[in-house]
């Protein structure tokens, strides 16, 4: 397990850059499909990398819900392409876009 941790440099300045996760996937999205993760065992925090250009909506424990042109605003608890996210371990992590496209997700333990 990969711990994020956010470092100081000599001037005491944090930096905020992250190691590898050792617990990483990846996944093909198909446009208008919903794709799941589990969170893994004893991990904390998500890393969101999405393939430039698309547009990638998550929701934890629930099918994201894609907005109609037009229809002006649409309750949603999803997020639109988030980075990092705080997560508990066996939640289930719901991931939809309207283009196909790629996406990367890496956890973190605390």
């Amino acid at each position: 397990m990969t711990k994020l941790i956010i470092g100081k440099d000599i001037h005491s300045t944090p930096t905020y850059s992250i190691e590898f996760s050792d617990e990483s996937f990846t996944a093909d999205l198909k446009a208008l499909s919903n794709r799941t993760q589990v969170v893994p065992a004893g991990m904390r925090k998500m890393l969101i990398s999405p393939q430039v250009g698309i547009t990638v909506y998550v929701e934890v424990n629930g099918e994201p819900v894609i907005p109609v042109n037009d229809a002006g605003f649409s309750p949603s608890l999803a997020n639109i392409n988030p980075s990092l996210r705080d997560v508990l371990p066996g939640e289930t992590i719901n991931f939809k876009s309207i283009e196909d496209g790629h996406i990367q997700v890496g956890f973190f333990e605390i």
